[in-house]
């Protein structure tokens, strides 16, 4: 993808294809000398969109701004395009390779979408306690043993009851199916994570080690990212002090402290 802009927590961006050749009339395609890829590339402008920053991967490529202002002019209203580039020619059918080549490209952004996100702080919002969310159903040795399978001490339930602990989405799900108190009202106890942390376990740096966790783990990255972020959440709540967290810091630490115990 070839990224115009980036927010802290999304980037606007158009894809970018490079085998097999497609293109349709709102394409600008490069020739092979203008990129690091030696072949040509299309530039999907018809398909502009926005991405959340956590489906980043690694750079490939920095283009000249000759190239992306190309590329983020209006589709239709070109004033002119740079040298070894020209504009993309028409799909013929909707049965030609190129059209089931944008259709995947679509179906590929809303994966992207809909890739699972982490609560955020809103001002005004606030989480109830479990307990209360409960009522009746509530059984402290119940979620004990409905919590033990993702590693969860009997201590660290109590101190998830008694809001010391923040409870994260996987673990408002098992909560949800051991007790049959519905997921969306046991959600409401999860409390969301201030908006700086988020940034900071999103950003496309980190992406390697939340997929070393998840292989470590037999999970999958969004699942890591999650138990990561809650993870410095609740060691950040642990620890004393009137200045604001330093996340990056305190996500250092946990990373250096979780190492530590697997040894």
């Amino acid at each position: 993808m070839l990224l115009l802009d980036v927010g802290e927590f999304d980037v606007t961006m158009m894809p970018v294809t490079v085998d097999p050749p497609a293109e349709d009339e709102h394409c600008l395609v490069l020739e092979p000398s203008s990129t690091v890829f030696g072949i040509p590339v299309t530039v999907w402008r018809g398909l502009r969109a926005e991405l959340p920053v956590r489906v980043l991967d690694a750079v490939l490529d920095q283009w000249t701004n000759e190239f992306v202002n190309a590329a983020n002019q209006p589709v239709g209203a070109d004033t002119g395009l740079p040298p070894r580039s020209r504009r993309g020619t028409p799909i013929p059918s909707e049965f030609d390779p190129a059209a089931s080549i944008r259709a995947e490209i679509l179906d590929d952004l809303d994966a992207l979408r809909a890739s699972p996100a982490l609560p955020v702080e809103s001002e005004g919002r606030s989480t109830p306690s479990l307990v209360k969310v409960l009522g009746d159903k509530f059984s402290f040795e119940g979620l004990v043993t409905a919590l033990a399978p993702l590693g969860l001490t009997q201590a660290e339930v109590m101190d998830i009851v008694r809001g010391y602990r923040p409870m994260t989405p996987a673990q408002a799900h098992v909560v949800s199916e051991s007790t049959g108190v519905d997921h969306e009202s046991v959600s409401q106890a999860v409390r969301p994570l201030p908006a700086d942390l988020v940034a900071k376990v999103q950003h496309p740096q980190l992406r390697a080690v939340w997929r070393e966790r998840a292989a470590r783990d037999n999970t999958d990255e969004a699942a890591a990212r999650e138990a990561g972020a809650y993870g410095v959440f609740a060691m950040a709540a642990r620890q004393t002090g009137s200045r604001p967290p330093d996340w990056s810091n305190r996500i250092e630490q946990y990373l250096l402290g979780s190492r530590s115990e697997e040894r």
